[in-house]
C-alpha cells in the first residue's frame, strides 16, 4: 500500500489540468446518437448491474431530465407530484468531477484501482445525460443545449435560463445559486423593473444575497428609505420603510472572500422583544438596537455571546 504525505511539485502541478478536465467535460454540451447511448446502455447493465438488459423499444432517450421523469413515473405507475427520489441512475457528464478526483489518484499518485473494469464502463457515462437503468426498461437524458457560466465556473445568466435542454426545461441562476420558478423575474427581467422591496422580501438568505449582487446594493439603498440605528465593524443596523405600519429591521453586513471581492447582504432581524421571542425563545433580553448583537445573534451566539460586550 503506498502511503503519500505530500505531494511533489509537480504532482501538484498536474491538479490544475484534471480540474481543467472535469470542468470541461461537465459543462459540455456536445451531443451524441442515439445508437451509441443504448449500445452504451446494453452494456451497463450486465457491466455494472451484473443483469440481462431492457429490450431495444424499453431503452428510452429523453430530451431532458424533467422528460425522463415523466416517462418513468408514468411506466412504473408512480405520481411525479408524490415521487422525488428514484434509484438507480447514473448522472452522465454531471459526475465528472468524480472522475477528475479519482483520475488523478489512479494517473498522477499511482495509486492501484482494484475496479478498473467497473470504473472505466461507469467512466463512459460522461459522454452522455442523466441514465436511469431501471429492472425492466431504461431512461436516459440529452445533453443541456446551454450552459452559462460567471468566471468563477458557476451556473449565472441574466435574461435568460442559465442552463436549458430542447425541451425548454431549464435552470434560471443567479452566481451560482438556482432560482425557484417564483423568484426567476429576478434573473431574468431588467434591472431597473426589480421592486428593491420585493428583493429584500426572499426570505432565503443565500437567494436575496445572490438577487442583490445583481440588483447591486447600492441601488437597493437609493430606492428605500432606510435609517441608520447602529453600527459595529462588519454591519450597519437600519429601520427600513418598505410601507408596512412599523419599519423592518435590517442589519447590513459585509465581509471579504478568498478572492478578493466584497460581498454584502441585508438580512432581517427582530425589531421588537416579541420578534426576538419568535427568532429565539433564549435570547430574551439581548439589545435589538446594537448591531453587534445582532450579528451575533444572526450568527447563533449564545445570549451570553450576544451581551458580552455589553457588561
Amino acid at each position: 500500500m503506498i502511503k503519500i504525505e505530500k505531494l511533489t511539485p509537480a504532482q501538484k502541478h498536474q491538479l490544475a489540468a484534471y480540474t481543467a478536465w472535469g470542468r470541461r467535460m461537465g459543462f459540455s454540451t456536445i451531443t451524441f446518437a442515439e445508437k451509441d447511448f443504448k449500445d452504451y446502455v446494453k452494456r451497463v447493465y450486465p457491466g455494472l448491474l451484473k443483469k440481462p438488459p431492457p429490450k431495444d423499444a424499453d431503452i428510452l432517450l429523453a430530451p431532458s431530465p424533467k422528460a425522463a421523469w415523466e416517462i418513468i413515473c408514468e411506466r412504473s405507475g408512480l405520481s411525479p407530484k408524490k415521487t422525488n427520489f428514484v434509484w438507480p441512475y447514473l448522472a452522465g457528464s454531471f459526475d465528472s468531477y468524480f472522475f477528475a478526483y479519482y483520475d488523478y489518484f489512479f494517473d498522477v499518485l499511482h495509486i492501484e484501482n482494484p475496479v478498473k473494469a467497473s470504473y472505466t464502463l461507469y467512466k463512459e457515462s460522461l459522454s452522455y445525460g442523466l441514465l436511469f437503468p431501471l429492472d425492466d426498461f431504461c431512461v436516459g437524458t440529452e445533453k443541456p443545449t446551454t450552459i452559462i457560466l460567471d468566471n468563477q465556473f458557476r451556473l449565472h445568466a441574466e435574461g435568460r435560463m442559465a442552463l436549458e435542454y430542447s425541451d425548454g426545461f431549464g435552470i434560471y441562476a443567479l452566481f451560482g445559486e438556482k432560482l425557484p420558478n417564483k423568484y426567476k423575474k429576478f434573473a431574468i427581467d431588467p434591472i431597473d423593473s426589480l421592486d428593491p422591496k420585493e428583493v429584500l422580501l426572499i426570505p432565503n438568505t443565500v437567494l436575496r444575497l445572490a438577487v442583490i449582487r445583481r440588483v447591486g446594493l447600492h441601488r437597493l439603498k437609493s430606492a428605500l428609505k432606510m435609517k441608520e440605528v447602529s453600527r459595529c465593524a462588519s454591519g450597519i443596523l437600519y429601520d427600513i420603510d418598505l410601507g408596512a405600519a412599523a419599519p423592518v429591521r435590517g442589519l447590513l453586513l459585509t465581509w471579504g472572500t478568498k478572492s478578493g471581492e466584497i460581498e454584502e447582504v441585508i438580512q432581517g432581524v427582530p425589531a421588537t422583544q416579541e420578534e426576538l421571542l419568535q427568532f429565539n425563545p433564549t435570547l430574551k433580553g439581548a439589545d435589538l438596537n446594537d448591531a453587534e448583537s445582532m450579528r451575533r445573534l444572526l450568527l447563533g451566539f449564545s445570549l451570553s455571546d450576544v451581551i458580552e460586550e455589553e457588561v
